[in-house]
Protein backbone atom coordinates (compact mmCIF):
# COMPACT_ATOMS: atom_id res chain seq x y z
CA UNK A 1 0.00 0.00 0.00
CA UNK A 2 1.34 3.38 -0.80
CA UNK A 3 2.87 5.42 2.24
CA UNK A 4 0.07 8.00 3.19
CA UNK A 5 0.85 11.89 1.59
CA UNK A 6 1.89 14.10 4.35
CA UNK A 7 1.49 17.78 3.66
CA UNK A 8 3.50 20.75 4.14
CA UNK A 9 2.23 22.61 7.59
CA UNK A 10 2.23 26.21 4.98
CA UNK A 11 -0.92 26.14 3.55
CA UNK A 12 -0.53 28.68 1.19
CA UNK A 13 2.31 26.32 -0.46
CA UNK A 14 -0.26 22.88 -0.65
CA UNK A 15 -4.19 24.14 -0.52
CA UNK A 16 -4.33 25.66 -4.22
CA UNK A 17 -2.26 22.92 -5.65
CA UNK A 18 -3.81 19.91 -4.70
CA UNK A 19 -6.68 22.38 -5.90
CA UNK A 20 -5.50 22.90 -9.29
CA UNK A 21 -4.52 18.75 -9.81
CA UNK A 22 -8.01 18.05 -8.74
CA UNK A 23 -9.26 17.76 -12.71
CA UNK A 24 -6.15 15.82 -13.49
CA UNK A 25 -6.79 12.94 -10.84
CA UNK A 26 -10.26 13.07 -12.29
CA UNK A 27 -8.84 12.50 -15.97
CA UNK A 28 -6.42 9.71 -14.94
CA UNK A 29 -9.35 7.82 -13.52
CA UNK A 30 -11.54 8.31 -16.20
CA UNK A 31 -8.96 6.65 -18.74
CA UNK A 32 -9.41 3.48 -16.26
CA UNK A 33 -12.99 3.63 -16.94
CA UNK A 34 -12.78 3.78 -20.53
CA UNK A 35 -10.26 1.90 -21.16
CA UNK A 36 -6.70 2.71 -23.94
CA UNK A 37 -5.63 2.04 -27.04
CA UNK A 38 -4.00 -1.24 -27.50
CA UNK A 39 -3.76 -4.48 -25.34
CA UNK A 40 -3.47 -3.70 -21.47
CA UNK A 41 -0.43 -4.65 -20.25
CA UNK A 42 0.43 -6.95 -17.48
CA UNK A 43 -0.07 -5.45 -14.25
CA UNK A 44 2.96 -4.18 -11.97
CA UNK A 45 2.39 -2.97 -8.63
CA UNK A 46 4.32 -0.32 -7.78
CA UNK A 47 5.69 -1.43 -4.16
CA UNK A 48 9.33 -2.43 -4.61
CA UNK A 49 9.19 -1.97 -8.36
CA UNK A 50 12.55 -0.58 -9.58
CA UNK A 51 11.82 3.07 -11.19
CA UNK A 52 14.81 4.50 -12.80
CA UNK A 53 15.12 8.06 -13.10
CA UNK A 54 17.34 9.94 -15.69
CA UNK A 55 17.81 13.56 -14.49
CA UNK A 56 18.29 14.98 -10.92
CA UNK A 57 16.82 18.06 -11.55
CA UNK A 58 13.84 19.72 -9.87
CA UNK A 59 11.05 17.08 -11.47
CA UNK A 60 13.38 14.46 -11.60
CA UNK A 61 13.58 14.69 -7.66
CA UNK A 62 10.62 15.10 -6.50
CA UNK A 63 9.31 12.58 -8.90
CA UNK A 64 11.77 9.86 -7.05
CA UNK A 65 10.35 11.02 -3.82
CA UNK A 66 7.11 11.02 -4.62
CA UNK A 67 7.48 6.95 -5.79
CA UNK A 68 9.59 5.83 -3.04
CA UNK A 69 8.44 7.22 -0.08
CA UNK A 70 4.19 7.62 -1.07
CA UNK A 71 4.21 4.52 -3.39
CA UNK A 72 7.56 1.77 -2.10
CA UNK A 73 9.37 1.98 -5.30
CA UNK A 74 12.83 1.63 -5.16
CA UNK A 75 14.19 4.15 -7.30
CA UNK A 76 17.84 4.87 -8.49
CA UNK A 77 18.59 7.85 -9.91
CA UNK A 78 21.26 8.63 -12.68
CA UNK A 79 22.18 12.29 -13.47
CA UNK A 80 25.41 12.87 -16.16
CA UNK A 81 26.93 16.00 -13.60
CA UNK A 82 28.37 15.54 -10.14
CA UNK A 83 26.51 15.92 -6.90
CA UNK A 84 25.53 19.28 -7.12
CA UNK A 85 26.65 19.95 -3.51
CA UNK A 86 25.58 20.13 0.08
CA UNK A 87 23.80 22.48 1.60
CA UNK A 88 24.90 24.99 3.18
CA UNK A 89 26.87 26.67 0.65
CA UNK A 90 30.35 26.93 1.97
CA UNK A 91 32.11 30.47 1.34
CA UNK A 92 33.47 30.75 -1.54
CA UNK A 93 31.54 27.38 -3.44
CA UNK A 94 30.47 28.45 -6.59
CA UNK A 95 26.67 27.19 -6.29
CA UNK A 96 25.81 27.43 -9.95
CA UNK A 97 27.04 27.40 -13.28
CA UNK A 98 27.19 30.13 -16.11
CA UNK A 99 24.02 28.77 -17.50
CA UNK A 100 21.57 28.33 -15.21
CA UNK A 101 19.83 31.59 -14.59
CA UNK A 102 17.36 32.65 -11.27
CA UNK A 103 14.28 30.76 -11.33
CA UNK A 104 11.04 31.49 -9.53
CA UNK A 105 8.84 28.53 -7.75
CA UNK A 106 5.06 29.89 -7.22
CA UNK A 107 2.26 28.83 -5.54
CA UNK A 108 1.84 25.55 -8.40
CA UNK A 109 5.68 24.18 -8.08
CA UNK A 110 5.88 24.87 -3.98
CA UNK A 111 2.31 23.08 -3.34
CA UNK A 112 4.01 19.70 -5.59
CA UNK A 113 6.66 19.93 -3.31
CA UNK A 114 4.34 20.06 0.58
CA UNK A 115 2.11 17.63 -0.99
CA UNK A 116 5.20 15.25 -1.40
CA UNK A 117 5.92 15.52 2.28
CA UNK A 118 8.68 18.05 1.48
CA UNK A 119 8.96 21.64 3.10
CA UNK A 120 8.86 24.51 0.53
CA UNK A 121 9.61 26.75 3.34
CA UNK A 122 12.97 25.61 4.13
CA UNK A 123 13.90 26.59 1.00
CA UNK A 124 15.24 29.88 2.50
CA UNK A 125 15.21 29.45 6.25
CA UNK A 126 17.31 27.25 6.26
CA UNK A 127 20.60 29.11 6.12
CA UNK A 128 23.25 28.69 3.17
CA UNK A 129 20.85 28.23 0.35
CA UNK A 130 21.33 30.95 -1.43
CA UNK A 131 17.65 31.68 -1.97
CA UNK A 132 15.16 34.34 -1.06
CA UNK A 133 11.13 35.27 -0.99
CA UNK A 134 9.90 37.70 -3.13
CA UNK A 135 6.75 39.40 -3.14
CA UNK A 136 6.41 41.64 -5.98
CA UNK A 137 8.01 42.35 -9.76
CA UNK A 138 9.37 45.80 -10.74
CA UNK A 139 9.04 46.36 -14.29
CA UNK A 140 11.27 49.25 -15.35
CA UNK A 141 13.28 50.41 -18.88
CA UNK A 142 16.50 50.52 -19.23
CA UNK A 143 16.38 54.50 -18.59
CA UNK A 144 13.56 54.66 -15.49
CA UNK A 145 15.13 52.98 -13.01
CA UNK A 146 14.98 54.23 -9.30
CA UNK A 147 17.89 56.31 -9.19
CA UNK A 148 20.52 57.30 -6.47
CA UNK A 149 19.22 60.14 -4.27
CA UNK A 150 16.13 59.38 -4.51
CA UNK A 151 14.60 59.13 -7.80
CA UNK A 152 11.83 57.41 -8.31
CA UNK A 153 12.17 56.48 -12.18
CA UNK A 154 9.30 55.21 -14.26
CA UNK A 155 8.88 51.90 -12.45
CA UNK A 156 5.99 49.98 -11.92
CA UNK A 157 5.93 47.63 -9.07
CA UNK A 158 3.33 44.38 -9.72
CA UNK A 159 2.31 42.96 -5.97
CA UNK A 160 2.27 38.86 -6.16
CA UNK A 161 -0.93 37.23 -4.34
CA UNK A 162 1.80 34.85 -2.71
CA UNK A 163 5.46 35.01 -2.33
CA UNK A 164 8.03 32.96 -4.61
CA UNK A 165 11.11 31.70 -3.35
CA UNK A 166 13.73 32.67 -5.99
CA UNK A 167 16.90 30.95 -6.72
CA UNK A 168 18.82 29.16 -9.16
CA UNK A 169 18.41 25.74 -10.76
CA UNK A 170 21.27 24.48 -9.08
CA UNK A 171 20.32 25.75 -5.63
CA UNK A 172 16.71 24.61 -5.87
CA UNK A 173 18.19 21.44 -6.72
CA UNK A 174 20.62 21.19 -3.73
CA UNK A 175 17.68 22.25 -1.70
CA UNK A 176 15.61 19.57 -2.45
CA UNK A 177 18.59 16.80 -2.60
CA UNK A 178 18.94 18.31 0.92
CA UNK A 179 15.56 17.18 1.82
CA UNK A 180 15.37 14.09 -0.04
CA UNK A 181 18.47 12.53 1.38
CA UNK A 182 17.48 13.55 4.86
CA UNK A 183 14.23 11.57 4.86
CA UNK A 184 15.31 8.75 3.20
CA UNK A 185 17.93 8.37 6.11
CA UNK A 186 15.21 9.22 8.68
CA UNK A 187 13.25 6.99 6.97
CA UNK A 188 15.91 4.20 6.79
CA UNK A 189 17.15 4.56 10.42
CA UNK A 190 13.26 3.93 11.30
CA UNK A 191 13.30 0.95 9.16
CA UNK A 192 16.57 -0.57 10.80
CA UNK A 193 18.61 0.04 7.97
CA UNK A 194 16.72 0.21 5.21
CA UNK A 195 13.80 2.03 3.83
CA UNK A 196 10.88 -0.20 3.68
CA UNK A 197 8.61 2.09 2.08
CA UNK A 198 11.11 2.68 -0.86
CA UNK A 199 14.44 4.03 -1.40
CA UNK A 200 16.24 6.36 -3.42
CA UNK A 201 19.75 5.85 -4.75
CA UNK A 202 21.62 8.51 -6.40
CA UNK A 203 24.51 7.69 -9.21
CA UNK A 204 26.19 10.83 -10.17
CA UNK A 205 28.24 11.46 -13.07
CA UNK A 206 26.89 8.30 -15.14
CA UNK A 207 24.75 9.74 -18.54
CA UNK A 208 22.31 7.80 -19.95
CA UNK A 209 23.49 6.14 -23.53
CA UNK A 210 20.32 3.98 -24.42
CA UNK A 211 17.44 1.65 -23.87
CA UNK A 212 15.61 -0.87 -24.80
CA UNK A 213 11.81 -0.27 -24.06
CA UNK A 214 10.71 -3.87 -25.59
CA UNK A 215 13.58 -5.64 -22.65
CA UNK A 216 12.88 -2.89 -20.04
CA UNK A 217 16.69 -2.37 -19.78
CA UNK A 218 18.45 1.37 -19.58
CA UNK A 219 22.14 1.40 -20.40
CA UNK A 220 24.38 4.26 -19.08
CA UNK A 221 28.21 5.19 -18.76
CA UNK A 222 30.38 4.96 -16.29
CA UNK A 223 33.21 6.85 -15.42
CA UNK A 224 35.60 5.55 -17.69
CA UNK A 225 35.11 6.25 -21.33
CA UNK A 226 33.29 4.10 -23.59
CA UNK A 227 32.45 1.66 -20.42
CA UNK A 228 28.82 1.06 -20.01
CA UNK A 229 26.37 -1.05 -17.96
CA UNK A 230 22.73 -2.07 -18.37
CA UNK A 231 20.10 -1.83 -15.25
CA UNK A 232 16.21 -3.59 -15.78
CA UNK A 233 13.34 -1.64 -14.84
CA UNK A 234 10.12 -1.56 -14.10
CA UNK A 235 9.28 1.94 -15.25
CA UNK A 236 12.02 4.58 -16.72
CA UNK A 237 11.13 8.60 -16.14
CA UNK A 238 12.62 10.56 -18.39
CA UNK A 239 13.53 14.03 -16.51
CA UNK A 240 17.03 15.11 -18.63
CA UNK A 241 15.62 18.24 -20.03
CA UNK A 242 14.97 19.64 -23.99
CA UNK A 243 17.85 17.41 -25.01
CA UNK A 244 16.43 14.52 -23.41
CA UNK A 245 18.37 11.13 -24.80
CA UNK A 246 15.65 9.20 -23.25
CA UNK A 247 12.69 10.78 -25.03
CA UNK A 248 14.92 10.83 -28.41
CA UNK A 249 15.37 6.45 -27.47
CA UNK A 250 11.71 6.49 -26.98
CA UNK A 251 10.91 8.09 -30.12
CA UNK A 252 12.73 5.96 -32.26
CA UNK A 253 10.95 3.08 -30.52
CA UNK A 254 7.48 4.28 -29.79
CA UNK A 255 5.58 5.11 -33.22
CA UNK A 256 2.83 6.80 -31.07
CA UNK A 257 5.47 9.10 -29.49
CA UNK A 258 5.88 11.85 -32.33
CA UNK A 259 7.70 15.12 -31.06
CA UNK A 260 8.65 18.35 -33.23
CA UNK A 261 10.98 20.94 -31.55
CA UNK A 262 11.36 24.54 -31.92
CA UNK A 263 14.62 26.41 -32.18
CA UNK A 264 15.72 28.92 -29.46
CA UNK A 265 14.44 32.93 -30.00
CA UNK A 266 16.56 34.20 -27.65
CA UNK A 267 20.38 33.74 -26.30
CA UNK A 268 21.53 34.99 -22.79
CA UNK A 269 24.21 35.44 -20.76
CA UNK A 270 24.51 36.02 -16.91
CA UNK A 271 26.37 38.28 -14.65
CA UNK A 272 26.95 37.08 -10.86
CA UNK A 273 28.10 38.69 -7.70
CA UNK A 274 26.92 42.32 -7.65
CA UNK A 275 26.94 44.65 -4.95
CA UNK A 276 23.41 45.24 -3.90
CA UNK A 277 22.45 48.70 -3.51
CA UNK A 278 20.31 50.54 -1.64
CA UNK A 279 17.90 52.20 -3.91
CA UNK A 280 17.45 49.09 -5.99
CA UNK A 281 15.17 46.87 -3.41
CA UNK A 282 16.33 43.85 -4.79
CA UNK A 283 16.49 41.74 -1.36
CA UNK A 284 16.10 42.56 2.33
CA UNK A 285 18.20 44.93 3.83
CA UNK A 286 21.84 43.83 5.00
CA UNK A 287 21.21 41.76 8.77
CA UNK A 288 16.91 41.86 8.09
CA UNK A 289 14.48 39.72 7.18
CA UNK A 290 11.71 40.21 4.88
CA UNK A 291 10.74 40.16 1.02
CA UNK A 292 12.87 40.96 -2.15
CA UNK A 293 11.87 42.01 -5.50
CA UNK A 294 12.63 40.46 -8.79
CA UNK A 295 13.61 43.25 -11.57
CA UNK A 296 12.60 43.26 -15.15
CA UNK A 297 14.67 45.65 -17.02
CA UNK A 298 13.68 46.56 -20.82
CA UNK A 299 16.09 47.86 -22.83
CA UNK A 300 15.53 51.47 -23.42
CA UNK A 301 14.12 53.02 -27.08
CA UNK A 302 17.50 54.80 -27.97
CA UNK A 303 19.49 51.07 -27.26
CA UNK A 304 17.04 50.07 -29.62
CA UNK A 305 17.48 52.38 -32.18
CA UNK A 306 21.28 52.32 -31.69
CA UNK A 307 20.76 48.75 -32.74
CA UNK A 308 18.81 49.22 -35.70
CA UNK A 309 15.61 48.02 -34.84
CA UNK A 310 13.91 44.63 -33.66
CA UNK A 311 12.87 43.76 -30.72
CA UNK A 312 14.69 45.24 -27.09
CA UNK A 313 17.04 43.48 -25.03
CA UNK A 314 16.03 42.63 -20.99
CA UNK A 315 17.38 42.23 -17.75
CA UNK A 316 16.41 39.99 -15.39
CA UNK A 317 17.68 40.63 -12.04
CA UNK A 318 17.16 39.03 -8.63
CA UNK A 319 19.44 38.77 -5.28
CA UNK A 320 18.73 35.43 -3.93
CA UNK A 321 21.08 36.16 -0.99
CA UNK A 322 23.42 38.56 0.41
CA UNK A 323 25.74 36.33 0.27
CA UNK A 324 25.56 35.87 -3.03
CA UNK A 325 25.14 38.99 -4.37
CA UNK A 326 22.73 40.69 -7.38
CA UNK A 327 22.55 38.04 -10.46
CA UNK A 328 21.42 40.00 -14.01
CA UNK A 329 20.65 37.96 -16.91
CA UNK A 330 21.12 39.54 -20.20
CA UNK A 331 18.54 38.50 -22.83
CA UNK A 332 18.25 39.22 -26.40
CA UNK A 333 17.98 38.19 -30.05
CA UNK A 334 20.31 35.96 -31.79
CA UNK A 335 21.09 39.00 -34.05
CA UNK A 336 21.70 41.10 -31.46
CA UNK A 337 24.22 39.33 -30.42
CA UNK A 338 26.34 38.85 -33.65
CA UNK A 339 27.89 41.99 -33.23
CA UNK A 340 29.35 41.50 -29.54
CA UNK A 341 30.63 37.97 -29.50
CA UNK A 342 34.08 37.75 -29.17
CA UNK A 343 34.41 41.87 -28.58
CA UNK A 344 35.88 43.70 -25.72
CA UNK A 345 34.46 44.98 -22.69
CA UNK A 346 34.08 48.46 -24.34
CA UNK A 347 31.50 46.80 -26.62
CA UNK A 348 29.61 46.01 -23.64
CA UNK A 349 29.75 49.20 -22.08
CA UNK A 350 28.31 51.20 -24.50
CA UNK A 351 25.07 48.75 -24.81
CA UNK A 352 25.33 49.82 -20.93
CA UNK A 353 25.62 53.33 -21.34
CA UNK A 354 22.91 53.95 -24.44
CA UNK A 355 20.28 51.15 -23.32
CA UNK A 356 20.12 50.78 -19.80
CA UNK A 357 21.51 54.35 -18.66
CA UNK A 358 20.28 54.03 -15.26
CA UNK A 359 21.81 51.00 -13.98
CA UNK A 360 23.74 51.79 -10.99
CA UNK A 361 27.42 53.30 -11.93
CA UNK A 362 29.20 51.10 -9.32
CA UNK A 363 27.44 48.31 -11.37
CA UNK A 364 28.79 48.85 -14.84
CA UNK A 365 33.09 48.21 -15.22
CA UNK A 366 31.82 44.52 -13.41
CA UNK A 367 28.86 43.85 -15.74
CA UNK A 368 30.65 44.89 -19.02
CA UNK A 369 33.66 42.72 -17.94
CA UNK A 370 31.81 39.49 -17.32
CA UNK A 371 29.56 40.14 -20.42
CA UNK A 372 32.62 39.73 -22.29
CA UNK A 373 33.71 36.37 -21.17
CA UNK A 374 30.40 34.72 -19.90
CA UNK A 375 29.50 31.89 -22.70
CA UNK A 376 26.38 32.70 -24.84
CA UNK A 377 23.56 30.54 -24.28
CA UNK A 378 20.07 29.48 -26.25
CA UNK A 379 16.74 29.90 -24.27
CA UNK A 380 13.11 30.21 -25.42
CA UNK A 381 13.09 26.77 -27.10
CA UNK A 382 9.76 24.44 -26.88
CA UNK A 383 9.03 20.74 -26.94
CA UNK A 384 5.77 19.73 -28.02
CA UNK A 385 5.27 15.69 -27.83
CA UNK A 386 1.85 13.61 -29.29
CA UNK A 387 1.80 11.75 -25.87
CA UNK A 388 4.06 11.95 -22.71
CA UNK A 389 4.35 8.45 -22.37
CA UNK A 390 6.12 5.26 -24.47
CA UNK A 391 5.92 2.00 -22.98
CA UNK A 392 7.17 1.87 -19.49
CA UNK A 393 8.57 5.65 -20.33
CA UNK A 394 7.08 8.41 -18.59
CA UNK A 395 7.96 12.22 -19.77
CA UNK A 396 8.35 14.92 -17.06
CA UNK A 397 9.89 18.73 -17.37
CA UNK A 398 11.55 20.23 -20.17
CA UNK A 399 11.73 16.34 -21.77
CA UNK A 400 8.02 16.43 -22.76
CA UNK A 401 6.85 20.19 -22.70
CA UNK A 402 9.51 22.31 -22.58
CA UNK A 403 8.74 26.22 -22.83
CA UNK A 404 9.81 29.56 -22.60
CA UNK A 405 11.05 31.61 -19.58
CA UNK A 406 8.18 33.87 -20.42
CA UNK A 407 5.44 31.84 -18.54
CA UNK A 408 7.46 31.76 -15.42
CA UNK A 409 6.52 27.94 -15.67
CA UNK A 410 9.09 25.67 -16.71
CA UNK A 411 10.08 24.76 -13.07
CA UNK A 412 6.52 25.41 -11.60
CA UNK A 413 5.24 23.15 -13.86
CA UNK A 414 7.90 20.27 -13.69
CA UNK A 415 7.18 19.67 -10.26
CA UNK A 416 3.43 19.66 -10.85
CA UNK A 417 4.33 16.90 -13.48
CA UNK A 418 5.76 14.88 -10.80
CA UNK A 419 2.64 15.53 -8.51
CA UNK A 420 0.30 14.26 -11.24
CA UNK A 421 2.58 11.45 -12.09
CA UNK A 422 1.99 10.36 -8.36
CA UNK A 423 -1.36 11.03 -8.66
CA UNK A 424 -2.22 8.86 -11.62
CA UNK A 425 -0.61 5.74 -10.12
CA UNK A 426 -2.87 6.25 -6.97
CA UNK A 427 -5.54 6.41 -9.21
CA UNK A 428 -5.29 3.34 -11.28
CA UNK A 429 -4.07 1.16 -8.02
CA UNK A 430 -1.07 1.56 -7.79
CA UNK A 431 0.15 -0.46 -11.27
CA UNK A 432 3.21 0.42 -13.03
CA UNK A 433 1.95 -1.57 -16.40
CA UNK A 434 -1.04 1.33 -16.55
CA UNK A 435 0.62 4.27 -15.45
CA UNK A 436 2.35 5.90 -18.41
CA UNK A 437 -1.21 5.91 -20.31
CA UNK A 438 -2.57 7.48 -17.52
CA UNK A 439 -0.54 9.91 -16.71
CA UNK A 440 -0.59 11.19 -20.46
CA UNK A 441 -4.17 11.07 -20.04
CA UNK A 442 -3.77 13.43 -16.89
CA UNK A 443 -1.35 15.69 -17.93
CA UNK A 444 -1.52 16.19 -21.50
CA UNK A 445 -3.81 18.95 -22.16
CA UNK A 446 -2.32 20.79 -19.42
CA UNK A 447 0.96 20.46 -21.17
CA UNK A 448 -0.10 22.09 -24.34
CA UNK A 449 -2.58 24.47 -22.93
CA UNK A 450 0.58 25.92 -21.14
CA UNK A 451 2.49 25.48 -24.78
CA UNK A 452 -0.09 27.45 -25.88
CA UNK A 453 0.01 30.74 -23.98
CA UNK A 454 3.36 30.47 -23.96
CA UNK A 455 3.36 31.22 -27.66
CA UNK A 456 0.50 33.46 -26.90
CA UNK A 457 2.73 35.56 -24.49
CA UNK A 458 5.55 36.03 -27.28
CA UNK A 459 2.83 37.40 -29.64
CA UNK A 460 2.47 40.22 -27.07
CA UNK A 461 5.40 41.69 -28.34
CA UNK A 462 3.86 41.65 -31.73
CA UNK A 463 1.94 43.51 -34.01
CA UNK A 464 -1.71 43.23 -35.82
CA UNK A 465 -5.24 41.49 -35.19
CA UNK A 466 -4.16 38.72 -32.69
CA UNK A 467 -1.38 40.54 -31.04
CA UNK A 468 -3.76 43.81 -30.17
CA UNK A 469 -6.29 41.54 -29.49
CA UNK A 470 -4.45 39.78 -26.53
CA UNK A 471 -3.25 43.33 -24.91
CA UNK A 472 -6.31 44.61 -25.22
CA UNK A 473 -7.98 41.78 -23.47
CA UNK A 474 -5.28 42.00 -20.92
CA UNK A 475 -5.70 45.73 -20.10
CA UNK A 476 -9.63 45.56 -20.26
CA UNK A 477 -9.45 42.48 -17.46
CA UNK A 478 -6.37 44.70 -15.43
CA UNK A 479 -9.27 47.58 -15.39
CA UNK A 480 -11.89 45.71 -14.57
CA UNK A 481 -10.58 43.50 -12.00
CA UNK A 482 -9.50 46.79 -10.10
CA UNK A 483 -12.99 48.77 -10.53
CA UNK A 484 -14.76 45.49 -9.18
CA UNK A 485 -12.63 44.92 -6.24
CA UNK A 486 -11.36 41.38 -7.83
CA UNK A 487 -14.91 40.43 -8.79
CA UNK A 488 -14.14 40.13 -12.12
CA UNK A 489 -10.44 38.23 -12.22
CA UNK A 490 -6.84 39.48 -13.31
CA UNK A 491 -6.30 38.07 -17.04
CA UNK A 492 -5.54 34.84 -17.03
CA UNK A 493 -1.67 35.51 -18.02
CA UNK A 494 -1.25 37.43 -14.58
CA UNK A 495 -2.74 34.26 -12.61
CA UNK A 496 -0.70 31.57 -14.62
CA UNK A 497 2.64 33.63 -13.57
CA UNK A 498 0.88 32.67 -10.06
CA UNK A 499 0.22 29.61 -9.89
CA UNK A 500 -3.24 30.01 -9.29
CA UNK A 501 -4.98 28.82 -12.42
CA UNK A 502 -4.71 24.92 -13.81
CA UNK A 503 -3.28 25.61 -17.41
CA UNK A 504 -6.26 24.11 -19.20
CA UNK A 505 -8.54 26.95 -17.91
CA UNK A 506 -5.92 29.17 -18.22
CA UNK A 507 -6.17 28.95 -22.15
CA UNK A 508 -9.76 28.85 -22.50
CA UNK A 509 -9.93 32.10 -20.30
CA UNK A 510 -7.24 34.24 -22.64
CA UNK A 511 -9.26 32.56 -25.78
CA UNK A 512 -12.66 33.99 -24.92
CA UNK A 513 -11.44 37.26 -24.03
CA UNK A 514 -8.99 37.69 -27.27
CA UNK A 515 -12.37 36.43 -29.33
CA UNK A 516 -14.42 39.13 -27.29
CA UNK A 517 -11.66 42.16 -27.71
CA UNK A 518 -11.94 40.98 -32.08
CA UNK A 519 -15.67 41.12 -31.66
CA UNK A 520 -16.31 44.48 -29.67
CA UNK A 521 -13.53 46.17 -31.74
CA UNK A 522 -15.18 45.01 -34.73
CA UNK A 523 -18.23 46.38 -33.42
CA UNK A 524 -17.41 49.61 -32.96
CA UNK A 525 -15.11 49.45 -36.42
CA UNK A 526 -18.72 48.85 -38.10
CA UNK A 527 -20.50 51.74 -35.79
CA UNK A 528 -17.72 54.61 -36.59
CA UNK A 529 -18.24 53.35 -40.19
CA UNK A 530 -21.67 53.65 -39.65
CA UNK A 531 -21.86 57.05 -38.18
CA UNK A 532 -19.34 58.49 -41.05
CA UNK A 533 -21.43 57.08 -44.14
CA UNK A 534 -24.31 59.03 -42.09
CA UNK A 535 -22.76 62.26 -41.72
CA UNK A 536 -21.56 61.75 -45.55
CA UNK A 537 -25.22 61.41 -46.50
CA UNK A 538 -26.23 64.40 -44.78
Amino acid sequence: MAAEMVLSDSAAWGSQELTNAAAAVAKAAAVGKEGGKGPAAAPRAAQGAMVVVVGAGPAGLLAAHFLARHHGCRVEVYDRRGHPGPIPIRPGDEDDDDRAFALAMNVRGGGAVAAAGLDPAAFTSVPGTHMCEVRDTVLARGDGLPRVGGGRGSAITIAFDQPRVVGSRQAFVRALLHQVEQQQAAAAAAAGGSAKGGSVAFHWGQPFVSADLAARTATFEKGEVGATFSVEYDLLVAADGYWSRVRRAAERQAADLCVTTSPPNHQYKVVRGLRPVPHLRLGPAAGQSGYGSLFMVTEAKAGVRAAGGGPPGSFFMSQPSEEAGVTAVLSMVHARWQGLEGGTAAAYRELLRVGYPSLPDSWAEEMAAQLAVRPLYDTGMQVHASQLHAPGVVLLGDAGHAVSPATSNGMNSALEDALVLSQALEACGGDLAALPERYTAARLEDAHALQWMDRAMSALVGRGGAAAALKASLVARVILSKATGGWVRPHALVLLKDGSLPYGEAARQVRRDAAVAKLVATGLGVALVAAWLKGKAH
